[in-house]
């Protein structure tokens, strides 16, 4: 059977095809070739042929060996695909892939690694991994090689040097691989230029910082409470800000023809004299104080001399100069020199040039200010002469009225009559709107006040009505106008009262430092439509110059007796007004019957001990309190509803509140002093028992119970000093705190345990005393110190388990 008919001739290999095994040679021949099977599958096979010869050496045929490598081949060809795909892959991937070998030699990068690079992936390969790198980075980048070698996989960044010589920045994501043995063959990383991205955030590093100056500038200009204050803080906060050496503001006098230098930071004094007056008009000022134009003087070669000469004064390399404009005029320059800098970015004279802009803002703000006192100070002027033009023209028409009345009888003389009346009554506006004026323009002079004379004077000028006066015995602390707040009860009381009004005035003290005055009065209530407008006045709306309103909460079947009030300033309005009734606020009742409280400093023998205590009086009917007129209803002798005002200044209290949390932090420094020391080393050193938590944590426990311990004094202090539980509260407290800090000595800065120990005991019996001390002052303040307490048994603990292991 001829052999032919096993070939595979589907490849157009017919029968004219050579037969591979009828080679007429005596040499050993190997090849592949497809078969066909018995079912027609193509089988391929490897052909080791050998001749046969006879005796004579004369060929004869030859004898052939076939292996079937059908599934090798196809597993070849699987493997070509596979790896086609892949290098397909890689070399179409955004990011680069680098392969060194284990002697960090480039094996191979894919088409974007050398893009990224500025080559051909055929230059790269073969040359070492150091070689794309900058000196600088060597060793650093040899550790990272030799961590590969050990199994680490990491990433980093890294810089690279291009071809062209520029750098770049990139991310490289490293990993070894191992053969099959595990040993070390090289490393392959996932490589991204990032280079942009850290621009971009160095670009936005640099705004947050002029952001940050930018705002200093802006708050300068907001606080400074004068021209001259506002120009020195703002130079310094640019120089000191903003990292320049030389910092000059100058000013345009009147003639506007000089610039005369208001302050200056890092001038050297040689100079001094030659620059405390610029002549505007010459150049290259004239381009800054003429033209309003920033004007940057920067060293280079082609530097004119006058500019270089202005360098070389300053002993500066960079200067700019910058005008301050207020409404479109220049007002003056600020100049900022440095020593290092060869010249501006355009991120710097932006912000130069914002910051100039912020300035001449303060400026106009000031020059505006000044306007706005002129005009202050000229309406006064027009009011003071239209008041004693007024009051003038009251006076004759109250004479003329009283000689009506004299002259007049019957219906005409009631016309006089009101006539008068009308006339009072322009005089009593009058005085009210100069006694606002007082309280606007004048600051109160306090000094001890006699309560009982005030109120008999005021009582005196009503002897028609039946007003008992009981515990005047008091002194206070209250400037001129305390007998107009009296004088505005009392009348108000018997103008809305009614005929056969009754009015009780009492005195009692308040919480040892201060008194209670009450003006309790028997009129009838106010209206129901009038009561919403008492809430509104009671609720006391700061954003007003003067609140005026009713308030009475008793029943609907009264009318009213009022109590008016001027005086309060808004500084000291902080305080609280409150209307009770069986512990119910703002609920209507019967019987009417309300009082009008107002609490007051206690003067006398103590009052120069409270003044050197730096405890400021609480004034009654100051001036300096901001206008407020309200009405209350009451029933004499019942007691049954009152409306209480405890005028107490709310600056006092966020004093208070914050003094408190200061104190305790405070002590916390005064600790630190001896803890941070020693944390890094001695305490590092120890041994330390199970539960011991991580140092860092200690700081911000510590931060957060010292400001809940602050919280705590505050609730129990602004209870009032005065109070003996308050006191005593106190005292323990303060106690508790010194051994707080004792304890940091003992521990950390003796780093002595046992007696660190010994007195964290006594601190945790300090603290319950302090517990129960402050329970019964106030339940929230002993409830703010239950954390501290579990965490010096935390700590107690701790301590002892140092003590124990670290004999």
């Amino acid at each position: 059977m001829p052999i032919s008919i096993f070939f595979d001739t589907t490849d157009g290999a017919g029968s004219g095809t050579r037969n591979p095994f009828c080679r007429q040679t005596i040499q050993r021949h190997e090849f592949e070739l497809d078969l066909l099977a018995s079912d027609g599958r193509r089988v391929h096979v490897l052909v080791v042929t050998s001749p046969v010869t006879d005796a004579a050496g004369a060929f004869g045929g030859c004898l052939a060996g076939v292996l079937d490598i059908t599934d090798r081949k196809e597993a070849e060809l699987a493997l070509r695909r596979s790896e086609q795909k892949y290098r397909l892959v890689v070399e179409s991937l955004s990011e680069g892939i680098w392969v060194v070998d284990q002697d960090a030699c480039t094996s191979f990068v894919n088409p974007r690694m050398a893009e990224m690079l500025g080559y051909a992936p055929e230059e790269m390969t073969g040359r070492p991994f150091h070689s794309f790198i900058p000196p600088s980075c060597s060793a650093t980048i040899q550790d990272r090689l030799t961590r590969r070698r050990d199994g680490i996989r990491e990433q980093y960044e890294c810089e690279f040097i291009r071809k062209e010589g520029d750098r770049i920045t990139a991310l490289l994501i490293a990993s070894p691989f191992m053969d099959d043995s595990g040993e070390f063959r090289g490393s392959i990383a996932g490589v991204m230029d990032i280079t942009e991205r850290k621009r971009a955030e160095e670009e936005i590093r640099i705004r947050s910082e002029q952001l940050m100056v930018l705002n200093r500038i802006i708050s300068v200009s907001a606080t400074s409470l004068s021209l001259a204050e506002h120009l020195e803080e703002s130079l310094e906060k640019t120089v000191e800000l903003m990292g320049f050496h030389v910092g000059i503001v100058y000013m345009l006098d009147a003639d506007r023809k000089r610039a005369l230098l208001q302050y200056q930071r890092g001038v050297p004094p040689s100079c001094m004299p030659r620059n405390r007056v610029v002549k505007i008009h010459h150049w290259p000022f004239n381009f800054i104080f003429v033209a309003g134009q920033p004007r940057y003087i920067e060293r280079h070669p082609d530097l004119n001399s006058i500019e270089a000469g202005i360098l070389r004064e300053l002993d500066v390399s960079a200067l700019a100069c910058i005008p301050l404009i207020a409404e479109a005029v220049v007002v003056g320059a600020v100049y900022a020199g440095s020593r290092t800098k060869e010249s501006f970015s355009r991120e710097e004279r932006t912000l130069l040039e914002t910051i100039g802009k912020e300035i001449g803002s303060g400026i106009l703000k000031g020059m505006l200010h000044k306007r706005l006192e002129a005009a202050n100070r000229e309406a006064n002027l027009y009011l003071d002469i239209m008041t004693h033009d007024i009051r003038n023209t009251e006076n004759v028409s109250g004479l003329y009225a009283g000689l009506l009345i004299e002259m007049l009888e019957g219906e005409a003389a009631l016309y006089a009559r009101k006539i008068e009346s009308s006339v009072r009554r322009s005089k009593e506006i009058l005085g009210n709107v100069s006694t606002i004026r007082r309280i606007h323009h004048e600051s109160p002079d306090l000094s001890p006040v006699d309560l009982d004379v005030v109120v008999k004077e005021e009582v005196a000028a009503f002897p028609d009505v039946a007003i008992e006066v009981e515990g005047m015995s008091r002194q206070v602390w209250a400037d001129d106008l305390l007998p107009e707040v009296f004088t505005n009860l009392i009348r108000n009381a018997v103008k809305l009262g009614g005929p056969g009004i009754e009015i009780a005035i009492r005195v009692e003290d308040y919480d040892g430092e201060s008194v209670l005055v009450s003006v309790e009065d028997t009129g009838p209530g106010i209206p129901d439509p009038l009561k919403g407008r008492s809430s509104t006045c009671l609720s006391g709306d700061g954003s007003r110059g003067a609140a005026t309103g009713s308030g009475s909460l008793s029943s609907g079947r009264s009318s009213s007796a009022t109590a008016a009030l001027s005086g309060w300033r808004t500084g000291w309005k902080g305080g609280r007004i409150s209307a009770r009734r069986s512990g119910l606020p703002f609920v209507r009742c019967s019987p009417p019957g309300a009082t009008m409280t107002v609490t007051g400093v206690r003067s006398g023998k103590s009052a120069s001990e409270r003044r050197s205590r730096g405890k400021r009086p609480r004034p009654v009917g100051s001036s300096s309190w901001q206008g407020l007129t309200f009405r209350t209803a009451s029933r004499r002798f019942k007691g049954s509803y009152s409306i209480h005002t405890v005028v107490a200044s709310a600056f006092i209290r966020v004093t208070q509140f914050f003094a408190a949390i200061a104190v305790c932090l405070l002590a916390g420094l005064v600790g630190s002093i001896f803890t941070a020391p020693a944390v890094p080393t001695w305490y590092a050193a120890l041994a330390k028992p199970t539960l011991n938590p991580p140092a860092w944590l200690f700081g911000p426990v510590w931060t957060v119970l010292f400001i809940l311990m602050g919280i705590a004094l505050y609730l129990v202090w602004s209870k009032g000093w005065g109070q003996k539980n308050v006191q005593v509260a106190m005292t323990i407290f303060a106690v508790q705190l010194v051994l707080n800090i004792l304890w940091s000595y003992l521990f950390f800065g003796l780093q002595a345990p046992f007696f660190a120990l010994i007195e964290i005991i006594l601190l945790w019996v300090a603290i319950l005393m302090t517990i129960g001390a402050f329970y019964r002052v106030s339940i929230p303040a002993a409830a703010l110190l239950v954390p501290y307490l579990l965490w010096v048994t935390f700590a107690a603990y701790l301590t002892y388990g140092i003590y124990a292991l670290n004999p």
